[in-house]
């Protein structure tokens, strides 16, 4: 959830300044062969590219809130009150349902069509029968 993204990235926050602030205090040990904080800030610079990417995930969090928000706007919702699951949660029961309701309607129309016809077919065989008789009849007429 939003939440969620929210305190990892808070946490995350705090652990980069936790290690930045540990690696200025780390001093300088007596082994030489000791290469910790030049590992961690020098040749590998960890602390740079975690920073580095905590800043894109931070962004991208904010984005992604502001993109929420002009949802809001748009479906006309509070995104203060209405969490993106419960959200997307709803677009995609609605878009199942219309899917549903599409299908229903297609085969609505089909049967009406399938009706249609057999009525029209009806209707025609009616009529052959009817100038069958009617020929049959003016024969029977002739020959009187």
């Amino acid at each position: 959830s939003a939440q969620i993204l929210k305190s990892n990235l808070t946490a995350m926050e705090q652990q980069i300044i936790n290690l930045e602030r540990d690696i200025k205090k780390f001093t300088e040990t007596e082994n030489q062969h000791d290469k910790f904080v030049e590992k961690m800030t020098k040749s590998y610079s960890f602390t740079k590219s975690a920073r580095d990417q905590y800043e894109k995930l931070f962004t991208m969090h904010n984005n992604m809130l502001k993109l929420y928000e002009n949802l809001g706007e748009y479906f006309i919702f509070d995104a203060k009150t209405v969490s993106i699951e419960e959200f997307f949660g709803d677009i995609s029961n609605f878009r199942t349902l219309f899917l549903e309701a599409v299908k229903e309607n297609n085969k609505r129309k089909e049967m009406e069509e399938k009706t249609k016809r057999a009525k029209l077919a009806k209707e025609k065989a009616e009529q052959e029968k009817l100038e069958r008789q009617k020929k049959k009849k003016q024969l029977i007429d002739i020959n009187k």
